[in-house]
């Protein structure tokens, strides 16, 4: 789960040309928790330019709950990089145990 919250990191830096700083995500999730606001993401005019499906990505990469938060696997096979016609060598892997489950 924390390798995702990393990609989408990641990507927010590509994507953007610049670092996001953890007041971009907490404010991100406050926005998230208040039922009065749109799910809008970092208010980023960059990031407000971006499709609906890359901020939808994103935002689901960068979701502090690890429970919600979307999987490279989801995003592989998402509509983001289907919009692109992503194609991927491998197969994609949807359900990977959690490491947690393996021990004991």
């Amino acid at each position: 789960a924390s390798d995702d919250f990393g990609l989408g990191v990641v990507a927010i830096q590509v994507l953007l040309g610049r670092a996001i700083t953890l007041a971009d995500i907490h404010s991100h999730d406050a926005r998230v928790r208040d039922p009065n606001t749109e799910r809008r993401g970092p208010t980023d005019p960059l990031f407000q330019k971006l499709s609906m499906p890359a901020k939808e990505t994103v935002l689901g990469l960068i979701e502090a709950d690890p429970r919600r938060r979307l999987t490279a696997a989801r995003v592989m096979t998402g509509e983001w990089l289907r919009m692109w016609e992503v194609e991927f060598a491998g197969p994609v892997v949807h359900d990977v145990p959690d490491a947690n489950a393996l021990v004991g």
